[in-house]
């Protein structure tokens, strides 16, 4: 009667972090070399986005970024630019930027959607409303603005909209 050979043998990950690929099952005879399992590191995690154009001169390498997610609605992560892609995308006119945010608490995960705002310099500040706030009329955008000292008046104003932040819009 042949003899069957088992033979239990560990193989310890190189790093700390999750499984995120499995090529190797409990049974399966395997040779030196190969592939068994993908162990990433997920305690920092790169954020890739698009970058409009018009943001181009003032989002940099070295930006701060604020994150937001719907998984955390009323969390707020933050990370810096440390790539944005020379190449800009003819459909889109955007270009990939990668934003490295700590992940020690593990609440970002592969595949997440989450939404960057970007922090800049050069002083200039913008007025930001929700876009519920911008009514359009004709070819005009107007926000309606309360009147100081006389509750429940409100002024029309004409403005100018920029960029959709989030729900919001930049004025």
């Amino acid at each position: 009667e042949p003899s069957q050979v088992v033979s239990d043998v560990g193989v310890p990950a190189p790093i700390d972090g999750v499984i995120t690929g499995r090529m190797a099952n409990l049974g399966q005879v395997v040779g030196m070399g190969q592939e068994l399992f993908v162990v990433t590191d997920l305690s920092e995690v790169w954020v890739v986005g698009d970058l409009y154009e018009q943001d181009f001169q003032t989002v940099r390498v070295g930006s701060e970024a604020a994150l937001t997610t719907l998984a955390y609605p009323d969390l707020t992560l933050r990370g810096r630019v440390t790539y944005i892609d020379p190449r800009v995308d003819l459909q889109t006119r955007t270009a990939k930027v990668r934003v490295e945010v700590p992940n020690r608490e593990g609440r970002l995960r592969l595949g997440m959607y989450v939404t960057m705002a970007f922090t800049t310099s050069g002083g200039e500040r913008a007025v930001v409303v929700p876009r519920s706030a911008v009514q359009t009329i004709g070819e005009r955008h107007v926000v309606f603005v309360p009147v100081k000292d006389e509750e429940g008046k409100f002024v029309q104003r004409v403005v100018r909209v920029g960029q959709p932040v989030g729900d919001s819009y930049t004025i």
